[in-house]
């Protein structure tokens, strides 16, 4: 079985996009902007120079607002990016990163219009006729997490779900396997609406140094393969190297 690779891209920047130079097979690439029009010019600018990658649109918010979309987050700057989503007509895939926010003290000063944002954020992911990958992380994955609204059930949403098995991250051989042992389970019960993140080969924005080796990458893509996974999306573009391109090759 071969696996569909695909990248996220926390910070597009000249340099880090530079390392599209190193993908020669059809692969998308999840770009953080913090607007369509944003996310409009880089696509653009992308596919114009890199025909195999298809630029999919990753919305973040500012860190005063949250960053990430939970209903931690900024109302007004939650409903500004559904409201652009919404009026998007051509179809994309859309991260739906549900993380609590970067400054935690937004989970009081916000704590007034968080049942609102729930409800929004809900509809949303309900009703849009986008693609939406509703990314979280596998900490998350029980009753505390779907009350903070930062884990969607897969029995009542229909929608597609990205687990974030960053292996580079958890401490343990144990909680590791946890993880991998959760998304068995999810993938019987969604099949192709499940794809994971893998990683990390490069830093995002909280910094955590430690990233995969090229031989730690091949047992975690060897891992997905056998659980039948069919899309990974390797955390992050700017970390790609020859070597890690060399592992990659192995599984498309």
């Amino acid at each position: 079985m071969k696996i569909k690779i695909s990248f996220y891209e926390e910070f597009p920047t000249k340099e880090n996009l530079q390392k599209l130079k190193l993908i020669d097979f059809p692969c998308d690439l999840f770009a953080a902007c913090q607007s369509i029009k944003e996310y409009w010019s880089l696509k653009k600018q992308l596919e114009l120079a890199h025909p195999k990658v298809t630029v999919q649109f990753w919305p973040v918010l500012k860190a005063s607002e949250g960053y990430w979309m939970s209903p931690f987050s900024d109302f007004k700057a939650l409903k500004r990016t559904i409201s652009e989503i919404t009026k998007e007509k051509n179809k994309m895939r859309i991260v739906w990163d549900v993380e609590l926010p970067r400054k935690k003290l937004l989970m009081l000063t916000n704590l007034n219009s968080f049942l609102k944002s729930k409800n929004l954020i809900d509809e949303f992911v309900r009703s849009s006729k986008q693609e939406i990958l509703i990314t979280e992380n596998p900490v998350f994955l029980s009753i505390v997490g779907e009350l903070f609204g930062v884990y969607f059930s897969p029995k009542k949403y229909y929608a597609h779900k990205t687990v974030m098995y960053y292996s580079s991250l958890i401490p343990t051989k144990m909680l590791r396997e946890g993880v991998v042992e959760d998304i068995k389970s999810l993938h019987a019960h969604l099949g192709k609406r499940l794809s994971v993140g893998l990683g990390t080969i490069a830093q995002g924005v909280e910094k955590r140094p430690k990233t995969l080796t090229s031989q730690e990458l091949h047992s975690d893509l060897s891992t997905m393969k056998t659980v039948g996974i069919e899309e990974v999306i390797i955390f992050r573009l700017g970390g790609l190297n020859t070597n890690y391109t060399k592992v990659l090759r192995n599984f498309i």
